[in-house]
């Protein structure tokens, strides 16, 4: 029997020179600016290859309430949902009956010659993605915002040291 996580990590990367060091304020702006219409694609694919999941968002800006939203279409279903920005990207939830689906993205430098993403690891502060050609891209998100419980176990264990 398969389990399905009730999260899922998907990141962004954009590309810019290593030797530079991004400014926040810029990269909050940059972001806003991408987010003024960014669509993304998610797919799950089996061992094998075949595809298992397919989903469309769009997220967009409302001016007139100055928050952005997620349109999302995935197997059939269809919702808008809150989008909120953080320091180093963006996260949004959609309830699944009992459960919710955490999401979150992050905003990252990519490594000339980085191919494809072959694992996913946490790490301090996020989680580094590691290609299939074994270069490796640290990405800062809150790995907390995805398993609250998960997260808050992990505090008191620390706290109990």
């Amino acid at each position: 029997m398969k389990s399905l996580a009730p999260a899922l990590l998907m990141t962004v990367a954009l590309a810019c020179p290593a030797q530079e060091r991004l400014d926040p304020a810029a990269l909050m702006a940059a972001q806003r600016e991408a987010m003024a219409k960014l669509v993304i694609e998610g797919r799950g694919y089996e061992s094998d290859g075949r595809t298992t999941s397919n989903a469309l968002g769009i997220i967009s800006y409302d001016v007139a309430k100055g928050v952005y939203t997620m349109r999302s279409y995935a197997m059939g279903d269809a919702g808008d949902f809150p989008v909120t920005l953080t320091a180093d990207g963006f996260t949004w939830s959609i309830p699944a009956g009992p459960t919710t689906i955490r999401y979150i993205m992050g905003v990252a430098e990519i490594p000339s010659g980085f191919d494809r993403v072959a694992d996913i690891r946490p790490a301090g502060g996020g989680v580094e993605l590691v290609a299939s050609n074994g270069l490796r891209c640290r990405v800062r998100i809150d790995l907390g915002f995805l398993n609250v419980v998960a997260s808050r176990r992990s505090q008191e264990k620390e706290e109990a040291w």
